[in-house]
């Protein structure tokens, strides 16, 4: 009987200077998590410049200006054209991706390729791939970058979501906070990295994700409250062994074989 495939999940996550895509995608974040919740590698590209980027109003005065920290740390200072810098970024996130995907060819194993939002996400990057790859070099997400055959693009906010609903109606009207839910109710060890907005961050809680989706699909992760039925069965289970080990040797002596 074959042994189970691998399983390793890629999620990237861009920033952006507003919610059209005539504002600029000026960083990319990957992250690559096996399925004990590992991550086993990051990567981040920006051609953020600070003084040249033009930010859409609404996006700036509801999220980018109580993150300008952040925004310092995504600054490319290379000397280069903004265009260049541009380029480098998503070239070097298709290589990325079709290093992985290449690997998973060549070892046989499972690869899934993620974002929490692929309108999005994925719109931004298939964007760039169309503005600097030519259309015979390079296809598109959904597409293997390398082979070019049609693949599968996933989303975890949407999987989550009606994974959720299934348990319970109260998740309709519920569009935030699904990756605490999940902890809360599957046995998933807790993580001290949270989002942060820088994108290899949030990269990883969306890959991570993705792992406890599949590992909840496998049995991997069990409901809490069916651990606690499961432990109290063992502990219930381990006293009448015990019981019976010891009811046996008072009986032995009781009764002596002659």
């Amino acid at each position: 009987m074959s042994s189970k495939k691998k399983r390793i999940v890629i999620a990237f996550d861009v920033e952006a200077a507003g919610a059209r895509t005539n504002y600029t995608t000026f960083a990319i974040g990957v992250s690559v998590v096996n399925e004990k919740l590992d991550e086993i590698e990051s990567g981040r590209w920006t051609c953020y410049e600070k003084e040249s980027i033009k930010f859409e109003e609404r996006c700036w005065t509801e999220f980018w200006a109580n993150k300008q920290n952040i925004l310092e740390l995504l600054i490319n200072d290379d000397n280069l054209t903004f265009d260049d810098k541009e380029r480098n970024m998503i070239q070097e996130f298709v290589k990325f991706v079709k290093k992985w995907q290449l690997d998973a060819f060549q070892k046989n194993y499972d690869l899934f390729i993620v974002s929490d939002n692929k309108i999005f996400d994925g719109e931004r990057i298939n964007a760039l791939i169309m503005k600097y790859f030519p259309e015979d070099d390079l296809m598109p997400l959904p597409y293997n970058f390398n082979n070019k055959e049609y693949s599968s693009f996933w989303e975890t906010h949407s999987m989550q979501k009606g994974f959720l609903m299934a348990l319970s109606s109260k998740y309709i009207d519920t569009n935030w906070g699904f990756s605490n839910e999940m902890e809360q109710l599957f046995t998933v060890p807790s993580t001290i990295r949270k989002p942060t907005h820088l994108p290899e961050d949030d990269a990883y809680t969306i890959a991570r994700d993705m792992q406890i989706l599949l590992g909840v699909a496998e049995g991997r992760f069990l409901p809490r409250s069916q651990k606690k039925k499961i432990t109290n069965y063992l502990y219930v289970s381990g006293i009448s062994l015990v019981c019976g080990y010891f009811g046996s040797l008072l009986y032995q002596y009781i009764f002596p074989k002659k």
